[in-house]
């Protein structure tokens, strides 16, 4: 019994580990997400700014237009995700590993580089159809002033749907004799608004 608590034990340690890892890569890979992540959450911890701090995250932006605007969609979309304490204990982790990394070999960060402008080669946004607003879960509203021009009050709304019945059955056309005509020209009648 204790050797399968040691084991799931050892199991959960390496879980935590890869997934520092997986998140370390990550943030190589696309660091403006940090950044934008913090700012959106907001994440207002001193080890945060101590991280977002470092040279390698000061930028917001990668300067690949393609990846630029997907990461603001991902962060738009995704950034409750990061509310969670356990998760930004991860990315603050992985953050920390990241700089430590750079520290030891400082050609890391230039390796990141080519394998992100290789993944993204254009020089344009291809994601540019792509609106970070129809990626949001906020949702617009109109101005007070505005809604005014759509209240309309009770008494005058049922007055205008009396009138509108009228002028309805005002333009109800007698039905025709059908009787020894063309189907054709009935139909082209029918289309026909003056018909």
């Amino acid at each position: 019994m204790e050797r399968e608590e040691s084991v799931k034990g050892g199991n959960a340690t390496h879980g935590k580990e890869a997934s520092i890892e997986i998140m370390k890569q990550a943030l190589m890979l696309h660091p403006p997400v940090l950044s934008k992540v913090v700012a959106k959450v907001p994440l207002k911890d001193q080890a945060w700014t101590n991280i977002l701090e470092h040279s390698f995250f000061k930028s917001d932006e990668t300067k690949i237009p393609s990846l630029d605007h997907l990461i603001s969609i991902y962060v738009e979309r995704s950034y409750l995700v990061w509310r969670l304490p356990d998760l930004q204990k991860l990315l603050r982790d992985a953050g920390t590993l990241v700089i430590e990394t750079l520290k030891q070999d400082k050609s890391e960060a230039s390796t990141w580089a080519c394998a992100r402008k290789e993944a993204f080669p254009s020089e344009k946004n291809e994601y540019k159809h792509l609106l970070v607003s129809d990626f949001s879960d906020a949702v617009a509203t109109l101005p007070p002033d505005n809604l005014q021009n759509f209240m309309v009050d009770p008494a005058v709304m049922g007055e205008a749907a009396e009138h509108q019945n009228q002028d309805v059955r005002q333009q109800v056309r007698a039905p025709r004799d059908l009787a020894d005509r063309n189907a054709f020209a009935v139909f082209l009648e029918l289309l026909l608004p003056w018909g």
